[in-house]
């Protein structure tokens, strides 16, 4: 199965026409009798689109009819999006399962079953429903970047170095998908990949948190120690040297990590048990 999804993760020929997703036929082109459900469909669409997950979920409730068969995909569709946006993705795989699998829905399902099972832990059903979703359909930065991670997370470096490359070649990707890349090089080692994909991320957003750990743990696995910046507050520079100690301990520079971590110890305005233990570490 595993090598199914990688060859379906490599393949680069163009997706056919047949194929790409095109925004759902409206209510109103299908049936020109409810116009009105249509502007519903499209209010609840933007509430989603914008993040506003409570408003699309009140306008799912106040326009559920079970009875009305015409639309009733549409809205389930939604309402399972809205169930993984607010943490429920038992609730999203749910609801989606009493949509045909082939229908005009087909690639909002599996997108909507990959990125539940996602949430939940579930890799190998992740990668089986994303890498189909890729072959089939039009994805988004945001689907080749959860498939950068989950390869990254089963050892298989080509195809994750593959996925995040196609996330990153989309000109609104966001900081974290470089930060999310950069993890994965230094899991396999690539380092001076991963520190120049760590630092385009903080160049991109210098507040993104992740990038900047990866990037103190890296200064530490390569031996070295990191700089303190200017006004930086002491519980943030005794994070980075915590983290940056974590790195060094990981490459066996016992000596390094030690000494960095008695700098985090001193550097902290609270105690840290921890700190206080690992620089007492032989």
């Amino acid at each position: 199965m595993l090598g199914l999804i990688l060859s379906l993760l490599l393949q680069t020929a163009p997706i056919p026409d047949s194929v790409i997703v095109e925004a759902p036929q409206s209510e109103a082109q299908r049936h020109p009798a409810s116009p009105d459900m249509s502007s519903i469909i499209a209010r609840i669409r933007l509430a989603l689109d914008a993040g506003r997950y409570d408003q699309a979920d009140a306008l799912l409730q106040q326009h559920h009819d079970p009875l009305a068969s015409s639309y009733r995909d549409d809205m389930t569709v939604l309402q399972a999006e809205v169930m993984l946006a607010k943490g429920d993705p038992h609730g999203a795989e749910q609801a989606v399962a009493a949509v045909g699998p082939e229908g005009r829905f087909r690639c909002q399902v599996l997108l909507i079953r990959g990125m539940a099972a996602h949430a939940r832990g579930d890799a190998d059903r992740s990668v089986t429903q994303l890498g189909t979703l890729t072959n089939e359909c039009s994805v988004t930065w945001r689907v080749w970047d959860v498939l950068g991670q989950l390869m990254a997370g089963l050892g298989e470096q080509d195809a994750s170095r593959f996925a995040f490359q196609r996330a990153l070649a989309s000109q609104d990707c966001p900081a974290s998908v470089s930060a999310h890349y950069g993890h994965s090089l230094i899991q396999f080692g690539s380092l001076d990949e991963a520190s120049a994909m760590l630092a385009k991320a903080l160049v991109q957003d210098p507040a993104n948190n992740a990038a900047q750990r990866d990037q103190d743990y890296l200064v530490g696995l390569r031996g070295f120690e990191p700089e303190r910046r200017d006004r930086e507050g002491d519980t943030d520079w005794a994070r980075r040297l915590a983290d940056a100690a974590d790195g060094a301990r990981h490459a066996g520079r016992s000596d390094l990590a030690r000494a960095l971590y008695a700098q985090a110890l001193l550097a902290s305005p609270q105690y840290d048990a921890r700190l206080l233990e690992a620089a007492s570490e032989p």
